[in-house]
């Protein structure tokens, strides 16, 4: 092995100075993306590199944007980041608080180990997170309201979608539509437009197109360019069909019999020439036999994994080299799964059945198990879209703009509302307006057992409620009075306080007629992430990080600028000649 020579690092290992910049800079982070909170947050100016400027009222498009010139600071404010992108992906809003709660937790923590110096950092971090697990959790599981209808829902996304009502109606439509395990797609539209679409049926991203120009001579119907189909069989082969020997299996398992005449979609990996061509001459000689390759989605064993769902939707057996000999002899029409219809275009295909409950469970238990031990992300995603597509519910919602940066913007707050009607959905929706932090912060104020740490948490659950009070003009002080009486009645009985206060309107109200309502999960996942990054930030005992050169590193991005357009240019001039 070649010796690497190590490059330079700033090393920092006083405690005054981490606490310093630890402080520093989780405080100036919290109070930029914090002016973004409640109905009286206010939206962020953000410079980007080559493109307009950006304004956003969006947590954790703010925090994305963030980065300082001090490297220690940065790595920290990178490290915070990590709290708006979890909560973003978990639970679809929350992104704000997190932050906030992050800075509270971290600044009450310093001066907590900072007052007792003989504290074991490590014993406070566990003492919170065991208050986490017996206290919060419990509390959030208990109380958690199930979602009742279709308005409650519309009021969760509006709240993530920063009061934009049409883009919570299209996520609430698109996410009841797909179902429990159905899945929705959000695609760029053309212009400035927001529309659903649903789909019934088994969606197979493989169409005419993939078994090459000869795919066209199977249409039957010539004005929506497809193969169009009712009441046929399915025949599922793990491999490539590069002889005649399985087509003539199958033409002569269904001759002679009731089957002889209905459409046959055949799915392989792959068909060599004469086999198409076998299948186009059946389909002019009497019954159509179409060919479609299995998709490959970049996962591994993506072809196989698609056969086995398609198996557990049209109750056809799966064929490879090895068992082809079963069909033959022993299996024949038995093999053959069915639809009620099907059409199969030039890009996609669908496949409508009337699947056996029992064996689309199964493959469903199968699929959610995999997707448990799944090593990524991608793999997990592509896992959640065969679920929908088992289970019928796959929903589109095209997103428009004015401009590509417009779009962009938009998409996102789309993302956001789906996650936060999924996390209502899951685990049931509780009082907004930050009234669920209030009354955890006093239960853990009056509990018997409390520990000298807890304090930490009950001082900063309290300090999103005040940022949103600031936020629309309004004074703690002047505020808490008429609140205190119902955080401590909740507080008191364990139950969720139902009066809250509505920063619109700058009145208390009951939550659940007033619509100010969060998901469970997002309060739950908010406090989680936001404990997880400031256990981290209170324990530190030293930064290792690579000096920064603003300057230069401004130069190299304009070279980069500069080359990108260089190459596009050539490229452009290449293509006129």
């Amino acid at each position: 092995m070649l010796y690497e020579k190590s490059k330079a690092k700033n090393i920092t290992a006083d405690k005054s100075k981490i606490k310093e910049v630890v402080h520093g800079t989780i405080d100036k982070m919290a109070t930029i993306v914090g002016a973004t909170l409640g109905p009286g947050g206010r939206p962020v100016l953000i410079e980007r590199d080559s493109l307009s400027p950006l304004i956003t009222k969006d947590g954790v498009t703010v925090a994305k944007a963030l980065g300082v010139e001090n490297a220690e600071a940065n790595i920290i404010i990178d490290a915070a980041k990590e709290i708006c992108l979890k909560t973003a992906k978990e639970a679809g809003d929350g992104t704000t608080t997190a932050i906030v709660l992050a800075n509270a937790i971290t600044k009450h923590g310093l001066q907590f180990l900072e007052a007792n110096p003989k504290y074991n950092p490590q014993r406070m971090v566990n003492e919170l997170q065991d208050l986490y697990r017996t206290l919060v959790l419990p509390f959030l599981k208990a109380n958690a309201i199930k979602v009742s209808g279709r308005d409650e829902l519309v009021h969760v996304a509006t709240i993530s979608a920063n009061g934009d009502k049409d883009i919570a109606s299209a996520a609430v439509t698109a996410v009841m539509a797909a179902g429990e395990d159905g899945h929705v797609l959000i695609e760029e539209a053309q212009g400035n437009q927001l529309k659903v679409e649903t789909m019934d049926g088994f969606i197979v991203t493989s169409g005419l197109k993939d078994i090459g120009a000869i795919g066209r001579l199977f249409i039957n119907d010539k004005a929506l360019q497809q193969v169009k189909m009712d009441r046929g069989l399915v025949f599922l082969y793990d491999g490539s069909l590069n002889d005649l020997k399985v087509p003539g299996a199958i033409q002569q398992a269904v001759e002679g019999t009731e089957l002889y005449g209905m459409p046959i979609v055949v799915f392989a990996h792959g068909f060599a020439d004469v086999v198409i061509d076998a299948f186009g001459k059946s389909t002019k000689g009497g019954y159509t036999v179409v060919p479609v390759k299995t998709p490959m989605s970049g996962v591994a064993n993506s072809r196989s994994s698609f056969l086995l769902d398609m198996s557990a939707y049209t109750g056809a057996t799966v064929y490879d080299p090895g068992t082809i000999d079963n069909f033959i002899t022993t299996d024949a029409q038995a093999g053959f799964g069915a639809f009620d219809n099907a059409r199969v275009g030039m890009y996609e295909s669908v496949v409508q059945a009337v699947p056996d409950t029992e064996r689309i469970d199964s493959r469903i238990a199968e699929l959610k198990h995999l997707m448990d031990v799944a090593p990524s992300d991608f793999d997990k995603m592509h896992i959640k879209a065969a679920i929908g597509k088992l289970t019928g519910g796959i929903s589109t919602i095209w997103v428009g703009g004015g401009s590509e940066l417009e779009a962009r913007e938009k998409r996102d707050r789309v993302e956001d509302a789906v996650e936060a009607v999924k996390s209502a959905i899951a685990e049931g929706i509780v009082p907004g307006g930050c009234a669920i932090q209030l009354t955890l912060s006093q239960m853990i104020s009056l509990h018997p057992d409390k520990k000298p740490s807890w304090d930490i948490m009950a001082q900063a659950l309290s300090e999103p409620f005040q940022l949103l009070l600031n936020n629309c003009g309004e004074n703690v002080d002047e505020v808490w009075p008429s609140m205190d009486p119902h955080i401590r009645q909740s507080a008191d009985s364990k139950q969720l306080p139902l009066m809250v206060f509505d920063a619109n309107q700058h009145i208390l109200v009951n939550a659940l007629d007033a619509g100010i309502i969060e998901p469970a999960k997002v309060c739950r996942v908010t406090i989680g992430n936001a404990l997880s990054v400031a256990s981290l930030l209170t324990t530190l005992g030293g930064i290792v990080v690579a000096p920064r050169n603003a300057g230069l590193e401004q130069q190299l991005e304009l070279s980069k600028g500069a080359f990108k357009e260089m190459m596009s240019g050539a490229t452009g001039h290449v293509g006129q000649e």
